[in-house]
Order: structure tokens, then sequence, then C-alpha cells
């Protein structure tokens, strides 16, 4: 669509296009560079209307409006909408990088279920606040501490992306230093452990860290505490996976506790885990994808961003480890039968080697399926 001029006439042509499915996105973005308040009800509801990836891709546009959305954008958080809505309402509101619109946000993540239930949600929520800069420093050192893991996860991805952003400040740097620094010592989640520790890496810009940090940094390590063996209480479970996949026998566990299925179309490793939070236990599906590319590293993390956040991989997600990509799904052993199981790994099996096909043709990546 080429850029249509400001006249009424202009305006009135971008609104129709809201109606055709195939131009509504063209149609709302030139709709925001015009920027007439009148059309923000109009804007509102052609977002209602349409599917998860374009509301979340067009809803940061709504920015250009300032604070003259912002209140039509609280009621739209506040109304009872669909999530896809919901998520994109925050994500605009972030964008304009107003006080006022972060003061509604911060409230959201420690009291709003509709916002950690959700991973999506919760990932452009968690964006979205990283966009306040140092402004709003005193809430997310709030985050670190909240009894939620998932909560303390989100605050270390944004307290670490707005050290990044805010590089010139190294008392900034040194004060979330110590705060990460601190929660990988005293938390019993090994993701939020691993997280600290990569979000300490990514503050001082470094595949390993600086002599002057390697005191702290190889003082944080995973809970040396021997871990729960789920395997007796749900072996039939496990050993009807194996059956079912066309083995006589269920092969060992690795020294870290995964079954290794090497009978798909891509290698597979599956374990159980416990969920502290819930106390409930989750079959974890792991595929090992490939190292990181040696060249264009940040298009490479934006591609993983974008690949969890549009839902391109239903619900598993990619997530790196000691320079490694990974694509991981959880299913509540509990909740699910033997038939979705064994659909769900020989999915994730297709998945990992559809993704790692097409990150390999646009990446300088090697494959890692040991």
């Amino acid at each position: 669509m080429t850029i249509i001029h400001k006249s009424k006439s202009d305006i009135n042509i971008l609104v129709e296009l809201l109606n055709d499915q195939r131009e509504r996105r063209n149609a709302f973005i030139e709709l925001t560079k015009i920027a007439s308040p009148k059309t923000i009800p109009i804007l509102l509801q052609s977002l209602r209307k349409m599917t998860w990836g374009e509301a979340l891709y067009v809803s940061e546009y709504l920015s250009r409006f300032g604070s003259k959305i912002i209140p039509d954008l609280i009621g739209l958080v506040n109304a009872n909408e669909k999530p896809s809505v919901f998520t994109a309402a925050i994500k605009a509101l972030g964008h304009t990088r107003q006080d006022q619109a972060f003061k509604f946000i911060f409230p959201l993540i420690f009291k709003e279920k509709r916002v950690t239930s959700n991973d999506i949600t919760f990932s452009e929520t968690i964006d979205a606040i990283t966009k306040s800069g140092s402004g709003h420093l005193e809430k997310i050192m709030e985050m670190l501490d909240n009894s939620n893991w998932l909560i303390r996860i989100g605050g270390v991805y944004a307290s670490a992306r707005i050290a990044v952003e805010s590089s010139h400040s190294k008392t900034l740097i040194k004060k979330l230093e110590k705060q990460l620094t601190e929660l990988a010592l005293k938390d019993r989640s090994k993701k939020v452990q691993i997280m600290a520790k990569i979000a300490i890496r990514w503050i001082h810009d470094e595949e390993e860290p600086s002599e002057t940090f390697k005191e702290i940094y190889s003082s944080i390590s995973v809970s040396e505490e021997p871990e729960e063996d789920l395997y007796p209480q749900y072996q039939n479970v496990i050993d009807q996976i194996f059956e079912r996949l066309g083995y006589k026998e269920t092969p060992q566990r690795d020294e870290n506790g995964f079954w290794y299925i090497d009978s798909l179309s891509y290698p597979i490793r599956i374990t159980l885990e416990r969920n502290f939070q819930n106390n409930d236990v989750y079959l974890i599906i792991l595929a090992m994808l490939c190292q990181l590319p040696s060249e264009n590293i940040v298009p490479f993390y934006r591609e993983l961003l974008e690949l969890n956040s549009f839902s391109a991989t239903g619900t598993a997600k990619f997530y790196i480890s000691d320079k490694l990509v990974f694509l991981e799904d959880a299913k509540n052993i509990d909740k699910i039968n033997i038939d979705d199981i064994v659909t769900a790994i020989t999915s994730m099996a297709e998945m990992a080697g559809m993704h790692f096909y097409s990150l390999s043709k646009e990446f300088d990546v090697r494959i890692q399926i040991h």
C-alpha cells in the first residue's frame, strides 16, 4: 500500500479498508500516521477483529497518538476483552513511554492473573515495562523479590534490558548486578538462577565474565541438593511412551536424568520435573537445536523472540543456555493422556527439524544434537 495523504477523503478510504482482511493492517498503520483523535475508537474496534499476530504487530503504532490514547488503552485493558486485545493494549501502553502508562502497567504484573497466566501476554507486558528505562527501577526490584518465580524471571529480564540500554550509568549497573547476584544465590528455582547468570553476563556484554567479576559469577551455581527421582512414580507412563514410539524397552537415562529418543525425525530428550509453585509434575520435552551463530547475534535473538511471541512453536518455547539453543515444551503428566503425550513428542521433533532448517538458512548455525 502506498502512503496516503491526510485529507478527509483519504481518512474515509482508510477506514473502509479496515474492513478488508487483506488490507486492514496497512490501513491501520496509515491511520496512526495521521493520528487524528477521532479515529481512535475506530482503530480500537478494528483491533478487536484482528488475529493475535495482527493485533500485536499493529499495536505499537498506536503510540503515535501519545498521551491522548492512554485513557482509551487503559479502558481496553480494564474491559473484559479477549486475550489478544488485552495484550495488544498493554504493548501499546508501553510504547507510549509515558509515566502515566507505566504507573498503570506495573500493578497488573503483580495482581492481574490474565498477565501471568498467558505466556505471550506476560512476555509482552515485561517487554512493555522495559520501555520505562530506569524511571521505575524500584518496581522492577520488587519483581525480583516476588514469590512468583515467573515474575522474578520477568524482573531479571527487564532489569538486564534496562541495564544494557543505560550502560552509561555505572551506579545502575552495580545496583542491578548486586540484586541479580543475591537472587541467584538464594533462589531454589533452577530457571531463575540460570536467567540471573545470563542477565549478569548480558549486562557486561561478554560471552564470559571479566576477571574482576569472576569471583561473584562463579559463586552463583545451581543448587547441589539432590533432585527428586520421579521415575518410580511414573514408570508405567514412561514405559508406555517408549513402547508407542517403537522401542522394545525403555532406555537408560543420561547423567542429567533425560531419556534420549532417536527414532523420530529429530532427536528429542524427555525428563520429569516437579513445579514447586503448584507441586504438579511435568513431562519436559526438549530439543537441542544448534549453537549460537558467530555473527548477526542480535537479529538471531530477535528471530527467536518473535517466534516465541507469535506462537510459531505452539506451547513450546525457545531458550538459550551455555551458547546452545533449545526448544522446550512442558506437559502436566497427570492431566494428559498417553496419546496426547506421544503426539506432543512427535510434534516437537517435527517442529525442531523445521525451525532448525529455517534458522540454518538465514543464520550461520551448526546443528547440535548430541
